[in-house]
């Protein structure tokens, strides 16, 4: 067993194996990194990057494998157990991708937490009231999934002396 395992951990330094792997970690964590900026510098969907990370995630598998079949010098043809591995590998890797875009199409656009409580001293006269559901008066159209919640509150804003309002926000039930 003990030979086994030196003559495995050979192979994976003969194959350089580790070395392609943290190779492609360090390179992938940098595109990662510059990614992020952009991504923040343009303001591009959070989601290009989620997809990016994921699509990093699942190449070093592949990475490893092609390392693994081509890491000894001379080796360069492709061999049937290593077609089999990376055609696997891509048709897992596919199906991920393809349930997370469903999962992230399915799932209700939040901000933060799904839930938000603060105390504010709005005017009564900026909310339109619609039975327990208030939304704010001429709020954008892209608001419209969200719901806020109001009632008086027993404090006075100190500045103005209106009454004070505690707001809470939530995304609305699907009807």
């Amino acid at each position: 067993m003990e030979m086994e395992q030196a003559g495995f951990l050979q192979q994976l330094r003969r194959r350089k194996v580790v070395q392609w792997g943290i190779a492609y970690a360090a390179g992938a964590w940098g595109l990662l990194q510059g990614l992020e900026y952009v991504t923040s510098t343009f303001d591009w969907p959070q989601r290009m990057q989620q997809f990016a990370t994921l699509g990093l995630l699942l190449g070093l598998p592949i990475v490893l494998v092609i390392a693994w079949y081509h890491g000894d010098r001379g080796h360069q043809r492709v061999s049937m157990p290593e077609f089999v591995l990376l055609t696997g590998l891509f048709l897992v890797g596919g199906g991920i991708f393809w349930r997370y875009a469903q999962v992230v199409e399915t799932a209700p656009e939040t901000v933060g937490e799904t839930a938000t409580t603060t105390t504010t001293a709005l005017p009564q006269a900026f909310l339109s009231n619609s039975g327990e559901d208030s939304t704010i008066a001429g709020a954008s159209p892209r608001f419209s999934a969200w719901s806020a919640t109001t009632r008086k509150s027993s404090g006075r804003d100190r500045l103005a002396g209106r009454p004070v309002l505690e707001v809470t926000v939530s995304p609305r039930a699907k009807r």
